[in-house]
Parts: structure tokens; sequence; C-alpha cells
């Protein structure tokens, strides 16, 4: 008997160490979130986001991981050292979210663009002095929440621009520009966002 209340001693501490570990994890991903309640979790290759309830959250990744994204691999045996989100998401609602992507051409763009047709008129975000002003064909653009309209100017969306990934997606009121780079190594060549390249 006084053998095993050592090791029940350790098996809690454990436990113990484990929960704060996560609850640390949850408090640094909403710590410049209004709100706190949820997180913010990719699936898989990006295609969607989840807002997930912090309570339905069981594991978070270690410290160095730059983006929240769903593992989808039944009975993970990496344990603490899982780079991906252990949730439940049954039920969740998911939305599709841009990715700024190099495509090597426009045709091998995945995301619904804009008709062709139109000539739009788009500007960078930030600044309120006078813009300088770009033409580009309404194909050109990714399908967001804006009205395609010729006379108007269209704002860049700056998440897109900048960390090249806009969690509103399709619901974005700013104008997402489809990326070319010939020189690209697959259709979909991107920055590393895990610690692997996702492509």
């Amino acid at each position: 008997i006084h053998k095993r209340i050592p090791i029940l001693s350790m098996s809690a501490a454990t436990v113990t160490e484990k929960s704060r570990t996560l609850e640390q994890a949850i408090a640094h991903a909403t710590a410049n979130k209004k709100k706190k309640d949820t997180i913010t979790v990719y699936t898989r290759h990006y295609r969607a986001v989840i807002p997930v309830p912090v309570e339905r959250i069981t594991h978070m990744p270690p410290p160095g991981v730059m983006r929240n994204v769903l593992c989808e691999t039944a009975n993970c045996t990496m344990g603490d050292r899982c780079k991906f989100v252990h949730a439940d998401v049954t039920g969740l609602p998911e939305h599709t979210v841009h990715m700024n992507y190099a495509w090597r051409s426009l045709d091998e763009c995945e995301y619904e663009r804009f008709p062709a047709g139109q000539t739009l008129r788009l500007t960078a975000p930030g600044s309120r002095r006078r813009r300088e002003i770009e033409h580009l064909p309404s194909e050109m653009l990714l399908k967001t929440a804006f009205t395609p309209d010729r006379e108007r100017t269209i704002i860049r969306c700056a998440h897109f621009a900048v960390t090249r990934t806009c969690n509103l997606g399709e619901r974005c009121q700013f104008a997402h520009v489809v990326r070319i780079d010939p020189k690209a190594k697959s259709s979909r060549h991107q920055f590393t966002v895990t610690g692997a390249r996702q492509e």
C-alpha cells in the first residue's frame, strides 16, 4: 500500500500539470481576443475555419506553432508533442477561408473568382491620404462580399495581403487579389505555417 501512494501522487501531479499547460495555451491563444470563449481552428489544408469553444479543446499545440490546425488523426499517439489541436468539433459551424497562395496560373486557382468582363479600381489599405489606384480585370479577384463596380474604388484586404490569410473568406468586404507565380513548385505554393510547407 505504501508503495502505491507515490505512484498515485505522480499521476495526479501529471494530470494537474497537463491541465495547467492546456489552460495556459488557451489563455495565450485568446489573449488578444475580445471574446475569449472560443479559439479559431483551421481544418486540414486550411480549407475552412471553425470557432471552437474552449471547453471542447483537450490539447493545444506546443509553443512556436503559428496557427491552430485541427488534428484529424484518429487516436493520435503523439500526446503532448502533437502540433495540432485536439477538440470535439461535432456539429460546429465552419466557413471557407482564403489563403493567399501563389498559383502557377489563373486557371489553377481553386477558389471561386469574380466573372471576367470588368476592369476594377483597387487601392492599398491603410493610409487615408490619396492612394495610388491600380486597375485589374475582375477575374483576378477572389469572390468576396463586395459588389464589383468599375466606378467604385475597392480597398485590398490587409489580412489577405500581409498575413496571407483572411478568416472571413467569401464574407470579407475587401479585395482578395489572386497571386500568380509561374515558378511556384506546385499549384499551391505557400509560406511555412506549422513547421512544414503546406502544398
